[in-house]
């Protein structure tokens, strides 16, 4: 069996992406600014630069998918290691965001309304301002443009999100289902 490639962003994969003039996908969890030094120095080249930030309002959220995880096989976290990426990764975003064309923040809670906030360098236009404010209060945020408003670029993107989160419901619900039914013909 092959492993998957690594979304880690190492010095070769960048370097071939980058010569090829192909576009690129990074996953990060933003613990460290490793992929922001070269967001910036790619932005500077007349790259684009698109972060897609799923945010998970409360720690305890954290826990509760990694114990999931951790039920079907997956790989367990320690509580302080979580809590030390937690931090991180809220502590960073601020400077990722500055770093990125476009900005889009989605809720990946479960909540009925994903959509957070996004922006460009134009301006942000908060959805759930609240929500925003909690995940960074100390972000320098200046006021909505016209032209963030009328770049729609986050709204495939929220679409896609929000059909995967239910096909997830769906799934979950049918396991719970099956679940039962074994449970009843094992007792």
């Amino acid at each position: 069996m092959r492993a998957a490639p690594s979304p880690v962003l190492s010095p070769k994969r960048l370097e071939i992406a980058e010569t090829g003039g192909r576009s690129f996908v990074v996953e990060t969890r933003l613990m460290s600014r490793k992929p922001l030094s070269a967001a910036i120095r790619l932005r500077r080249r007349g790259w684009g630069i698109n972060l897609i930030y799923l945010a998970l309002p409360k720690i305890q959220l954290c826990r509760e998918r990694v114990r999931a995880r951790v039920l079907k096989g997956g790989e367990d976290v320690s509580d302080e290691l979580l809590e030390k990426t937690f931090r991180a990764s809220l502590d960073n975003l601020a400077h990722y965001i500055d770093a990125a064309e476009r900005w889009v923040m989605i809720d990946s809670s479960g909540a009925r309304k994903p959509l957070i906030g996004y922006g460009s360098h134009a301006g942000v236009v908060p959805e759930q301002a609240d929500a925003l404010k909690a995940l960074l209060p100390a972000y320098p945020f200046i006021p909505a443009a016209r032209a963030v408003q009328q770049d729609q670029w986050h709204l495939p993107v929220i679409e896609t999100f929000t059909q995967i989160s239910r096909w997830q419901s769906t799934l979950d619900r049918l396991m719970r289902v099956a679940d039962n039914i074994e449970g009843l013909s094992a007792g």
